[in-house]
């Protein structure tokens, strides 16, 4: 979601034309709390009473928290920085890149928990199907919609509303 919203707000190219330190800093933003948490997954497992949640979904909502957690870091950042209007400072771009990139990882990465989970859990067809839902709705997004706005976008004059309905 923090994809699409600030890529509204800001130009693709203003954002990332800061190298490779956006990639790097996006990439470890969310790995290194991702498995800092995993690490502590297992501990007090067997505090957990089995007629409230069983400890195999115990550590199935662990996980989910884990990631979701992990996920928020420069997506806060990036609010706080838009909020103070101080986005399209050097320091902007950099967080604003960084959180992009931490935000299709873990996009990417929650998609693919549910589908291994589906895969696990429910039947290795009806995780097929999702993979290809997944893969056709990139490719709408990425061949057809991302060309199509492109070419709006061409159209309407600067400074101007497309007054054609």
């Amino acid at each position: 979601m923090l994809a699409f919203l600030m890529t509204v707000k800001i130009s693709r190219r203003l954002a990332f034309n800061n190298g490779s330190l956006p990639i790097v800093i996006g990439i470890f933003s969310f790995i290194v709390p991702f498995f800092g948490g995993l690490s502590f997954r297992n501990l007090y497992t067997n505090n957990i009473d089995p007629l409230y949640l069983p400890a195999k979904k115990a550590l199935a909502e662990r996980t989910v928290i884990i990631t979701t957690q992990s996920a928020i870091l420069l997506p806060t950042i990036t609010y706080f920085l838009s909020e103070l209007k101080i986005l399209n400072s050097e320091l902007g771009r950099l967080v604003l890149s960084s959180s992009l990139i931490s935000d299709i990882l873990s996009v990417t990465a929650g998609t693919l928990a549910h589908i291994a989970g589906t895969y696990k859990n429910k039947s290795p067809m009806t995780a097929y199907r999702d993979f290809i839902g997944v893969v056709v709705l990139i490719l709408i997004v990425f061949c057809i919609l991302r060309p199509a706005i492109d070419w709006i976008l061409e159209r309407i004059p600067i400074g101007g509303a497309n007054d054609q309905a």
